[in-house]
């Protein structure tokens, strides 16, 4: 199987790849840029014939043409040198969503997603052509991959992956320039509005649970469960919870579905023995429909005040 995947991944990204002539007049450009470097090391802009500085573009592009000659040994870049970087940015951008499903514990479907995106007609033209865009969907891919791990991790863990997000916004802007923070930044707003709860417990940096002690059990699934999910979803999600053995019910207000704040719907499950809250929730969070699932076993509490006759107990996790 791994070795099948690797060999399409050949085919679609890599095979020929140098077989045609640089017609399109942006390779040729990128070329004699990325040419400009091999002869005049540095990392300030390039310059054109006339002396001028090339200051059409971000120089990344040129830097990493300018290094694939280099690495191959050649004075100047052919079309092999020139292409290679995006063919390289596709892989990494598949590879980004193997490792995210990887850090959710489902490897097979972010292989799926990857495979799914590098047989997209546009994207494998993309990857095979200079176009800078390929590698501003790499400086997305992973700046978005980032967003996703920083909500789960805490820490210093955290403040790794908030470091990644910073390297691949960078990328992107010495890539296409503001475009690429503008767009990172259009999806973090985008996951707040559809989120809110979760980005702000997402950014708190300590999070403190207050209830009293009848909601202290050994295994979760004494109370009923609070799932938000997409309101047309709503009947088909309760059958799949049947088949854990919950009974799922619409959470009512004046004889009508509630409806949330973000204008979804609540289900109510009941019947449930989560003995494992961490699988359950990555499980359930993948079903499609689903908004939020109240376990939060990914964004635990640091301290909890539990009220008892005898007063607060502090319990610290």
């Amino acid at each position: 199987m791994p070795l099948g995947i690797a060999v399409a991944v050949y085919l679609l990204v890599f095979h020929r790849l140098a077989d045609r002539g640089l017609w399109s007049s942006h390779e040729a450009r990128a070329g004699l840029n990325a040419a400009w470097y091999l002869n005049n090391p540095g990392w300030g802009p390039s310059r054109l014939p006339d002396g001028g500085f090339e200051l059409q573009k971000p120089p990344m592009s040129y830097w990493l043409i300018a290094m694939s000659a280099w690495s191959m040994g050649m004075p100047y870049p052919d079309s092999l040198a020139i292409r290679l970087p995006t063919a390289l940015a596709a892989l990494a951008c598949a590879g980004c969503l193997v490792g995210l499903g990887a850090t959710r514990g489902h490897v097979s479907r972010g292989v799926v997603a990857a495979l799914m995106l590098l047989t997209m007609l546009h994207f494998t033209w993309l990857a095979r052509i200079a176009r800078t865009d390929m590698l501003l969907a790499l400086s997305l891919t992973a700046g978005c991959s980032c967003m996703m791990q920083i909500s789960l991790f805490s820490g210093w863990r955290r403040l790794g992956w908030a470091s990644a997000l910073m390297l691949a916004t960078a990328f992107g802007c010495l890539t296409k320039g503001p475009l690429a923070p503008v767009l990172l930044v259009s999806v973090a707003m985008a996951i707040a509005l559809i989120d809110r709860s979760g980005g702000i417990g997402g950014m708190a940096q300590r999070f403190v649970c207050i209830a009293d002690e009848s909601k202290q059990v050994q295994t979760l699934g004494a109370f009923p469960l609070p799932v938000e999910v997409i309101p047309m979803a709503a009947a088909s999600l309760v059958r799949q919870f049947a088949r854990l053995g919950g009974q799922a019910s619409l959470r009512m207000r004046d004889g009508k579905a509630l409806v949330t704040d973000n204008g979804q719907h609540i289900l109510d499950v009941r019947g449930l023995a989560i003995t494992d809250p961490l699988a359950f929730e990555d499980q359930v969070s993948q079903w499609p429909g689903v908004v939020t699932v109240g376990v939060f076993a990914h964004q635990k509490a640091h301290v909890c005040l539990l009220g008892t006759p005898a007063g607060v107990k502090t319990l610290t996790y």
